[in-house]
This record gives structure tokens, sequence and C-alpha cells, in this order.
């Protein structure tokens, strides 16, 4: 009886580790410090990724400072096809990435700023920020 309960765990562990989906690709995006993502959406075979980004890195398009959101476009495998930094001098940050049709697209977030990207002004310390981006990007 011992046998035969051993030899059907050891198929079941078989069974669950061929059961385990194989990882097609990853990626890494962010700077040396503590960003995060807050939203991901597919453009068909692209991904439209929204990140806090913390601190600049190079090859970032239009860093401000102290925190952007920093909106990335990946082709089917994760390479950046295109990027770009939102926001002002101080903190920035996405809450949401939102698709409205094929080629209009709303970021929802935070920001203290009152400069750079920041036209609409700002009335104390973090206010809601509404950008309203085209599939390239551009505000």
């Amino acid at each position: 009886m011992k046998n035969i309960l051993s030899a059907l765990l050891i198929l079941l562990a078989i069974n669950a580790y061929t059961q385990i989906p194989a990882i097609l690709w990853q990626k890494c995006y962010g700077s040396p410090e503590s960003d995060g993502s807050y939203g991901i959406i597919s453009k068909g075979d692209e991904l439209l990724i929204a990140i806090h980004l913390v601190d600049s890195i190079p090859g970032v398009t239009n860093y401000h400072g102290k925190g952007d959101i920093w909106i990335i476009n990946t082709d089917s495998t994760g390479n950046i096809i295109w990027e770009k930094c939102f926001g002002g001098s101080k903190g920035d940050v996405p809450w949401k990435l939102i698709k409205k049709s094929e080629d209009e697209y709303f970021i929802f977030g935070v920001t203290a700023s009152t400069d750079g990207d920041v036209q609409s002004g700002n009335n104390g310390y973090f206010d809601l920020w509404v950008v309203k981006i085209n599939d390239q990007g551009d505000i």
C-alpha cells in the first residue's frame, strides 16, 4: 500500500509539473528606484503600459523630475516601439490607463506639478490629472 501511495504521489507531482505554463517572454522596465506599473492595454500585437518612473534612465524622452508618468508602447515580444514621459517638476503618478477608441487613450493619475505637461494648473498638493493621448503618445 505504501508503494502504491508513493507511486501515486510521484505521478501527481510529475503531472503538476508538466502543467506549469512556459514563459513566452519577459522584460523589466524602469529606473534604479522603486517604480511601479499602473495599467496595461492590448493594442492588437502591441502593448501600452503605464509606469510610475521615479528616476530618469537613459533613453527616456522628456523626463521632468521627481517621478513622472512613463507610457511605453511595446511590440509583441516586449521591445519598446516608443516611449514618453508626462508630468512636471514635482510628483506625477499614474493610476489607470483606459482605451477610449483604437487611437485614443486616457491616463488618470495625480500631479503636484504646475509646469511641464501640466497645463491646467494645480490646486494644492496632489490633484487628479487626466491626460488624453493618441496612438503615438501625443497629448
